[in-house]
């Protein structure tokens, strides 16, 4: 049949369905409710939270680009509040061994560390641990089990 509007002569019609709208960066939901919360803007003292954001390249420290949106907002915070410390910990999938794990999640915390004290945060005001794959958010030997486990969390300290 034609086409009622002159520039729809040469058209055509797509209607999409089923669309989802996902946050460009940022992880599935962890599973369980002990996974900790992911870190806001005005975190408890001595709880732990994920920094949802915090992204490595493969097999390395190297931060990613996209983390550096997280760790602004805690630097943010740190320097709103000179009075408080944190602690990172760093976290590895079960994909390796766990001497190599516990050494890749010693330099993502460490890492991590680098970047707020490159921004003006204390050195002092960090400590640093790595936990390698013995802290799993989840179970599973999945590539959204080993994702989930693969993170950096954070504890604010007076």
């Amino acid at each position: 049949r034609p086409a009622q509007e002159p520039m729809l002569a040469e058209s055509a019609y797509y209607y999409i369905d089923d669309v989802k709208v996902i946050p460009a960066f940022g992880r599935p939901e962890p599973a369980g409710p002990e996974a900790p919360p992911v870190f806001t803007d005005d975190p408890e003292f001595d709880r732990t939270y994920v920094l949802d954001n915090i992204q490595f390249e493969f097999n390395s420290y190297k931060l990613l680009p996209q983390s550096y949106f997280d760790l602004e907002r805690v630097v943010s915070y740190l320097k709103s509040h000179p009075d408080v410390s944190v602690e990172l910990a760093g976290h590895t999938d079960s994909v390796g061994d766990d001497a190599y794990n516990m050494e890749l999640s010693a330099n993502r915390a460490k890492s991590a560390a680098a970047y707020l004290i490159s921004q003006g945060i204390r050195r002092n005001r960090i400590t640093t641990k790595g936990y390698g794959e013995g802290r799993p958010l989840t179970e599973g030997n999945d590539e959204r089990a080993h994702e989930l486990n693969r993170r950096v969390e954070i504890k604010f300290h007076r």
